[in-house]
């Protein structure tokens, strides 16, 4: 994800609250760290180390598959969860930047309170007016929180008192996430029915030709082996062999001579190579059927991946969040790395080129 472009464009679309500026008050106690910087410094790491916006332009030999599944629109379920889901990383990302903003603020506390409070109801709007929402959400109990953010006393109190609500977002995201796996589960069904469907013929054909294949390659197998011992039971299995031309030429014979032998084969090989032919020309489609197969799951695997990356995410912002609310000084103790498991590390990696 393009983290810079991102941030201007939802600091403009989302956050119509202004910093505000005047006399000089405490930030946090005067025993607590006010450097509250680092929060959202690994907020934005931590999203840019999710490689979620997997472009469909990147498929190739499922490029026209939706023609199989019933025009495009098939997709557009899937295609609004995920972008609800990039919504709400970009929402985290510019809340936990207006964090740190009003906590830098040389304001009065009361002005700093509200701003978290109208922060968050601007948020919330914004989030709702995208149309993801929860069944569970109530508004006497969020306006309940907003009262108690206003009239607290510090600006850490503020936090405090704004974690159930952080806790809340991070539940809608899970529930956004898990109606996104449902729902990528129903389409790769879906599009692993209509590779088969788009290949069906060619499949059936290329199945049909190695039946045939075995057939031949068993009735020359057992000429040979007839030719060299003349054991009866060669011609016996001979006779059960499903390929006309051997049965016609084995009709009412209860032995072949070695001229018989060589014409039947010769007969036979002729047919071999006119099968291999045919399997050839179904080659390529054989080949497109496979990789369309290939690519399904790697596109599967990684959008996997970045939905587990993208709850873990929500899971250690919002544990981050609380501890940060709670108090607790040092940004080494707010993404524990047991939250963050692969995040940070993978940020990391990125920001040295590795």
């Amino acid at each position: 994800m393009r983290i810079a472009k991102s941030l201007r464009i939802m600091l403009v679309t989302l956050l119509t609250v202004p910093l505000l500026s005047g006399c000089f008050a405490s930030k946090f106690r005067s025993s607590q760290s006010a450097n509250l910087a680092p929060f959202s410094q690994q907020t934005i790491q931590m999203v840019g180390a999710i490689n979620y916006n997997i472009s469909s332009d990147q498929a190739v030999y499922l490029r026209d598959i939706a023609n199989y599944m019933g025009g495009q629109s098939v997709f557009d379920n899937y295609l609004k969860l995920e972008k609800q889901i990039i919504i709400l990383m970009k929402a985290a990302v510019v809340y936990s930047l207006q964090v740190v903003a009003i906590s830098e603020q040389k304001t009065l506390v009361d002005k700093k309170v509200n701003a978290l409070a109208d922060t968050i109801i601007v948020l919330d709007k914004t989030i709702r007016n995208e149309g993801i929402t929860s069944e569970t959400h109530n508004e006497e109990k969020f306006n309940q929180d907003i009262d108690k953010i206003r009239h607290s006393e510090t600006y850490l109190e503020a936090l405090q008192n704004s974690t159930r609500l952080i806790d809340n977002f991070s539940q809608l995201a899970g529930k956004v996430l898990d109606d996104l796996r449902n729902e990528q589960n129903l389409l790769a069904n879906q599009m692993d029915k209509a590779i088969d469907s788009k290949y069906e013929e060619s499949i059936k054909f290329a199945n049909k030709l190695r039946e045939l294949r075995i057939d031949y390659y068993k009735a020359l197998t057992l000429l040979t082996d007839y030719s060299q011992k003349h054991k009866p039971q060669a011609l016996a299995e001979l006779h059960t062999i499903p390929i006309y031309i051997l049965q016609q030429s084995l009709k009412g014979k209860k032995a072949l001579s070695s001229e018989e032998i060589n014409r039947t084969q010769t007969r036979l090989i002729k047919r071999v190579q006119i099968l291999n032919n045919n399997y050839d020309l179904l080659l390529p489609d054989i080949e497109m059927y496979y990789k369309s197969l290939a690519e399904l799951y790697d596109i599967l695997q990684r959008k996997d991946l970045a939905i587990k990356s993208a709850r873990l995410f929500f899971i250690a912002w919002s544990r981050a969040y609380g501890r940060m609310a709670a108090g607790k000084t040092d940004p080494a103790e707010w993404f524990d790395v047991t939250d963050t498991g692969g995040l940070l590390f993978g940020a990391a990696k990125g920001a040295a080129g590795l």
